[in-house]
C-alpha cells in the first residue's frame, strides 16, 4: 500500500487526539508533545473504546474508559486499575506508520516509500463529504485547487484542501468556502 492522506497537520496540534476512517478502518490520530504524530488502531485493547475520544496524559495515549495508557510504541504502560503492575507487552495498540509533508499527515505506506511531490502548499480545510471517493472526483476533476481525496469508507470521502505557500487571504477564503459548497452539493442531493 502507498502513502494516503488521513488529515491536515493544523488540526492535529501537540496534545489532540481525533478519530478518522480510511478504507473503512477506524483510526485514532495523535501528536505527541514532542511534534511526532502517530496514527493508531483506534480501538482500545482492553474494552474495544475508541481511543480518538482519549486524552494524553504524561506524553501517552489514555483511553477515556478505563484510563490504560500506551506510549509512542502502542504498549501498554499503566492500567489505573493495577499501579503496580507492568503491563504485559502483549498489550498493544496496532500502529500504523505516519508522516508529514506539504501540510499533510499520511498513513498506510513504508518508511522507504516516496511520498506524493505535491510542492510547497499550506493546508486550507477538510470536509466530509457524504458521496463515495469516484463521485467526489467526479466533482472536482475541473477544480483548479489542490485537494486530496480520503476514501472514509463506501459512502464517506474526505477531501483536504491545499493552498500554495504564502496565497492571499482571500484565496484561502475562496478554497475554503468552495470546498464547504461541494460538500452541501451532496448533502442537498441524499439529504
Amino acid at each position: 500500500m502507498s502513502w494516503r492522506p488521513v488529515a491536515l497537520s493544523h488540526d492535529v496540534p501537540s496534545g489532540v487526539v481525533i478519530g478518522t476512517r480510511l478504507d473503512g478502518r477506524d483510526l485514532a490520530i495523535w501528536r505527541a508533545p514532542s511534534g511526532v504524530v502517530h496514527v493508531w488502531d483506534d480501538r482500545c485493547p482492553h474494552r474495544g473504546m475508541r481511543l480518538s475520544l482519549g486524552f494524553l496524559r504524561d506524553g501517552n495515549l489514555t483511553c477515556p474508559y478505563h484510563g490504560w495508557r500506551y506510549d509512542a510504541a502502542g504498549r501498554c504502560t499503566f492500567i489505573p486499575a493495577h499501579p503496580e503492575l507492568d503491563p504485559p507487552g502483549s498489550v498493544a495498540v496496532e500502529r500504523y506508520f505516519a508522516t508529514e509533508a506539504s501540510g499533510v499527515i499520511w498513513t498506510g505506506g513504508e518508511p522507504e516509500d516516496e511520498l506524493p511531490e505535491l510542492g510547497d502548499l499550506d493546508p486550507v480545510r477538510t470536509v466530509t463529504i457524504h458521496a463515495p471517493a469516484d463521485a467526489v472526483l467526479d466533482a472536482i476533476a475541473d477544480w483548479d485547487a489542490t485537494a486530496l481525496v480520503q476514501t472514509m469508507d463506501d459512502t464517506f470521502t474526505a477531501l483536504h484542501v491545499l493552498a500554495p505557500v504564502g496565497a492571499a487571504a482571500d484565496d484561502l477564503v475562496r478554497l475554503a468556502e468552495q470546498a464547504g459548497e461541494i460538500r452541501d452539493s451532496f448533502w442537498m442531493v441524499i439529504g
